[in-house]
């Protein structure tokens, strides 16, 4: 899933950026319905699960050198993605768990079924965050709930999760990915002139706010490294 994620985010950054390879071929992408002109991504999960982390039962990931490894992928990969000049929308169903809910908080909006939930579940796991997630919770909901959610390691349903801002939309069950289509389409392509505008006014917000995201991020990952 991780490098799935990350050659993702190379294909996107492709279309809107012109960095790298010139054709996308990610199983990740949706091929049908992917144009250059676009102004928004919508990330979603599998088998009725959004996002549940690493898989602890995998013994290589368990070594000092995997955790390192894998937090440094998924903070690259997170941040290039929250840096996109695309909109970026969290449809979640079923559970997103630890990295999963970092996953999460690392787009722009989340929207999640009524019958989910979302878990930081680090502080039962004996790590904290790693993948830029506590950086980006505390940007959402401010430092007091942020560390009563990190701490606390609490299982959030959506209607908990959007009381505190946590999450912004709550759609029925099996449909927040619609929901987010719409959302996209009525929010905000239905008053803009163009993809290239929306695209420039989220280069506008990014750069008002990110001056310090590599530096605080990664020592949120250095924090995670000693205790992993």
């Amino acid at each position: 899933m991780m490098v799935q994620l990350a050659e993702t985010v190379d294909e996107l950054e492709t279309l809107v950026v012109g960095s790298k390879s010139t054709t996308p071929n990610s199983s990740l992408l949706d091929k049908d319905n992917v144009e250059s002109d676009i102004f928004a991504v919508v990330v979603t999960g599998s088998d009725s699960t959004f996002c549940s982390g690493v898989d602890l039962s995998v013994d290589s990931f368990l070594s000092q050198e995997a955790g390192a490894c894998f937090s440094s992928l998924m903070q690259n990969t997170l941040m290039r993605l929250a840096k996109l000049p695309l909109i970026s929308v969290a449809a979640v169903e079923g559970f997103a768990i630890g990295g999963g809910a970092e996953m999460a908080v690392s787009c722009d909006h989340i929207v999640m079924s009524d019958e989910a939930a979302i878990r930081f579940s680090q502080a039962q796991m004996g790590v904290v965050p790693g993948w830029g997630g506590g950086f980006r919770l505390t940007q959402r909901v401010g430092p007091k709930h942020s560390l009563d959610i990190l701490c606390s390691a609490k299982r959030f349903s959506a209607n908990d999760a959007l009381k505190i801002g946590l999450i912004d939309s709550i759609s029925k069950k099996g449909e927040s990915e619609a929901f987010a289509f719409d959302l996209l389409s009525n929010r905000y392509f239905s008053t803009a002139q163009s993809s290239e505008v929306l695209r420039g006014m989220k280069n506008v917000v990014l750069n008002s706010s990110t001056q310090n995201w590599d530096d605080i991020i990664a020592r949120e990952g250095n924090e995670f490294k000693k205790l992993w």
